[in-house]
């Protein structure tokens, strides 16, 4: 057990080391639309499969005004597929920000895609056209999450550090065992040898004393026998 347990711990520091994610949104691009159009993306990083996404986009408008003639916004994959336009033939003024929520909810593992199409005039001396297309991942969609997953690694390690500790004291009480055993054992061999030293003085002892005992034997056997009659005849 103890070897299973450390053998799921290894393989899922390997898994955890290559990406750690968070289910809090962040930050996952940014960048410029043309010249004139910061964009910043915020997601989370996973989510668990049927659970909502909250997705922000932020534009601003940098350098000078624009006239916007369309900005759409795409997120689809991972069984979602919505279409939003945010701006339509719009002048828009330099340093203005712009904040759009979008939640949509993945019913699919994959990764959720977002993309946005923006075209628009830069309104400055001369006046530029400016077209731009893009398409990112967003968030990865699992089941279980990575976030899931280092619960459970969380948990085994705090079984695998109980199951040390177990072990430690199961070994303590081992080597106090073995430790027994040997003093048994010694002491076993000991009381063979006493044994074995008791049973050849016996041997040797018996083997004097049969004698004795075999003329003690004759002895009384003869002391037991009737005696023979004495008769005594007187002659006058």
């Amino acid at each position: 057990m103890k070897f299973r347990v450390l053998i799921l711990l290894v393989s899922l520091s390997l898994l955890l080391a290559t990406q750690i994610t968070s289910t809090q949104r962040s930050t996952q691009a940014q960048g410029y639309l043309g010249s004139n159009l910061y964009f910043r993306i915020e997601a989370p990083p996973e989510v668990r499969v049927n659970s909502t996404v909250d997705v922000k986009l932020v534009l601003t408008v940098h350098y000078s005004n624009i006239s916007v003639v369309k900005i759409d916004v795409w997120i689809y994959s991972c069984g979602v597929d919505e279409h939003y336009t945010i701006f339509r033939n719009k002048p828009l003024t330099v340093d203005s920000t712009y904040v759009f929520n979008f939640t949509v909810t993945p019913s699919e593992e994959g990764y959720l895609k977002l993309a946005i199409e923006a075209e628009y005039y830069s309104i400055w001396s001369p006046t530029q056209y400016q077209y731009s297309y893009i398409s990112l991942t967003i968030t990865a969609v699992r089941t279980p999450t990575y976030s899931e997953l280092r619960e459970n690694y969380s948990k085994l390690l705090e079984e695998h550090s109980s199951l040390l500790h177990e072990y430690s004291n199961l070994r303590e009480k081992y080597t106090e065992l073995h430790k027994n055993y040997t003093y048994l054992l010694n002491l076993y061999e000991y009381l063979a040898r006493a044994y074995s030293d008791l049973s050849g003085n016996y041997s040797v002892l018996f083997s004097k004393i049969s004698p004795l005992l075999e003329n003690t034997s004759t002895a009384q056997i003869a002391e037991t026998q009737p005696q023979p009659s004495v008769l005594s005849t007187t002659i006058v």
